[in-house]
């Protein structure tokens, strides 16, 4: 093994970086299967879903419901979900339409992975000219 290699056998932690842009309320996975559901299930049974004499319509409210409570569970608990339905991947060079960062923590010492998405924060200043200048 060359020196490179045992540094990088040493080091405790390691970080990955990958640029997301956040999608539109309109084209998030989550929102167009939450869509779908509610859909089918009012072709079938139209406003039939909130008569408590039908119980075929009632059970699928209630399982609609459950439904849209896992995916926002999911969203909540697991970051490669959130990123799927939420986020789309970016090239390294298209920082400019960048909103959040993926960082991948991995912790050698401990054998762990940690996965977290943040907002990227951009600081704008006006210059002299009347331009504005984005700076990280």
């Amino acid at each position: 093994m060359d020196k490179l290699q045992q540094h990088e056998l040493l080091k405790k932690k390691s970080y990955a970086f990958q640029l997301l842009r956040r999608r539109h309320i309109s084209t998030r996975v989550d929102t167009i299967l939450v869509t779908l559901v509610w859909s089918v299930i009012f072709f079938f049974f139209g406003f039939r879903v909130f008569d408590k004499e039908d119980l075929l319509a009632s059970v699928s409210f209630i399982l609609s419901i459950a439904v849209n409570g896992v995916f926002v569970l999911c969203n909540f608990w697991s970051v490669n979900w959130n990123e799927f339905c939420a986020y789309a991947q970016l090239a390294d060079d298209q920082i400019e339409k960048c909103t959040h960062v993926r960082v991948n923590v991995d912790n050698r010492k401990q054998n762990t992975i940690k996965r977290f998405i943040v907002p990227l924060i951009v600081r704008s200043v006006i210059l002299e000219n009347q331009a504005v200048n984005k700076a990280n």
